[in-house]
């Protein structure tokens, strides 16, 4: 009898904490943060754009830019065209934020990679050349999105052989600066390519500047695309692909994050002309 008191007692001892703490409620999981080191194993070929993008956290927290980033942000997910929207985030909560703001059911058409810092064009081709390999892919600025028809004319096959940089279409009466249908010079918001794009190293440095609120920067990366892919053929078919611009906050107003200087100085830069495009009418390049 004894020995079986001492065994009971053993029992409580040692194995109470752990009974009592298997009956502890069960911290609920973080999100899916998506944060990977290896290639993902994207179908060669797979149809829908992919959209690279970053985003902001802004410092003020949930004001009405800040409102109208997410509205743009979810605007590309919900875009029937669009199978994926990739987000290369400053941080661990920026990457939550990011989830909390966008509905659950969103959930699966988000991707979040963290790169620690503001994104340069050289972030972005990496992130595209590693994870997006022989998809249609869409470097935006982080206040446009997809919008309208024709977007499903953008596969594969038919976008290999160019580099759309496009011009993006305003908001009347909102923000103003540029538009497809008239100042469109130094207006180019995103780009369409299929990855990878060629170059190396040497590529990537020459375009480690920042995605937006640099000036000149998208006319210096279209030129060094070129430079180093000459093989592609540059247009601007804004007409038939549109973007729209979400500035309606603060439009107008001077903003301070705005680098002032110019980095397409020398001739490196371009400037493709608004168009419009159909597969059907345009010679493929090899």
């Amino acid at each position: 009898m004894q020995a079986q008191w001492l065994v009971l007692f053993s029992v409580l001892l040692f194995g109470g904490p752990l009974l009592l703490l298997s009956l502890l409620p069960v911290c609920p999981s973080a999100p899916d943060l998506d944060i990977f080191d290896a290639p993902t194993q994207v179908p060669l070929g797979g149809t829908g754009l992919h959209v690279v993008v970053q985003t902001p956290l802004l410092a003020q927290g949930q004001g009405p830019r800040q409102r109208e980033f997410y509205v743009v942000l979810e605007a590309n997910l919900r875009h029937p065209h669009v199978a994926m929207v990739h987000v290369l985030t400053e941080s661990v909560a920026h990457q939550e934020a990011l989830y909390q703001a966008v509905p659950v059911h969103l959930h699966d058409h988000l991707r979040t990679h963290n790169i620690g810092r503001r994104m340069t064009y050289a972030d972005a081709v990496r992130y595209a050349n590693l994870y997006l390999v022989n998809t249609t892919t869409l470097i935006a600025n982080a206040d446009v999105t997809v919008a309208g028809p024709n977007w499903e004319l953008m596969t594969v096959d038919t976008l290999r052989g160019y580099m759309f940089g496009l011009t993006r279409h305003e908001q009347r009466p909102c923000a103003w600066q540029c538009d497809c249908r008239e100042h469109w010079s130094y207006c180019h918001d995103s780009f369409a390519f299929v990855p990878p794009l060629q170059g190396g190293d040497e590529f990537l440095e020459q375009i480690s500047f920042r995605v937006g609120g640099l000036w000149g920067s998208e006319n210096r990366f279209m030129w060094e695309v070129h430079h180093h892919n000459p093989h592609l053929r540059i247009m601007n078919p804004c007409f038939t692909f549109r973007t729209l611009h979400w500035h309606c906050q603060e439009a107008g107003r001077y903003r301070p994050t705005q680098d002032q200087r110019r980095v397409n100085t020398e001739g490196r830069s371009l400037e493709p002309w608004p168009s419009r495009w159909h597969p059907a009418e345009q010679p493929m390049v090899n």
